[in-house]
């Protein structure tokens, strides 16, 4: 049994192969033909909620937790037989989701553009191409790392140099 999620319910649902005419080859469903995407054997999620979180991540900036709460009690509404996804799951299935559609969500710096010189990290959001930086380990220390102090230890900061870039950190480009 499948677990196959939409954006008003789930079902549990059997998948089955197809044979050929000449009964010598089975071809397994991929979902591809009905917008499903399956993440195992055991969940499939239509591409309108992934491009519904899509959407409500851009208006809202809704987080991922946030996302499941509103698909989970709409589900509760519509008296699905099957609660949505729990958030894990959900995050698992949308980036592999996102890979297979081959979909880049990287916003650019208006100033920057591909040429990134620093980058602001607070450990949930990293916007950068991984071919456009290098990267040094978080554990080491070197002299041109600046900690930028804030109220509490939790969200302190630090600025990330992008090397490959021809210019300094602390230049900017008029």
């Amino acid at each position: 049994m499948i677990s196959v999620y939409s954006i008003t319910g789930a079902c549990e649902a059997k998948l089955f192969g197809r044979k050929c005419v000449a009964d010598t080859c089975i071809r397994n469903y991929d979902g591809s033909e009905d917008s499903l995407f399956l993440l195992t054997k055991s969940i499939a999620c239509g591409y309108e909620v992934g491009w519904e979180f899509v959407e409500a991540v851009l208006t809202s900036k809704q987080t991922f937790s946030g996302f499941c709460k509103v698909i989970n009690a709409r589900y509760i509404r519509l008296s699905s037989p099957l609660k949505f996804m729990a958030a894990n799951s959900f995050i698992r299935w949308w980036f592999a989701w996102a890979s297979a559609m081959e979909i880049d969500f990287i916003e650019q710096c208006f100033s920057c553009g591909d040429n990134i010189r620093i980058l602001a990290a607070d450990g949930t959001k990293l916007g950068y191409t991984l071919k456009q930086a290098s990267i040094t380990p978080i554990e080491t220390v070197t002299d041109t790392s600046t900690v930028h102090p804030t109220p509490t230890k939790r969200f302190d900061r630090t600025l990330i140099t992008n090397r490959m870039c021809d210019n300094k950190p602390n230049e900017r480009k008029q």
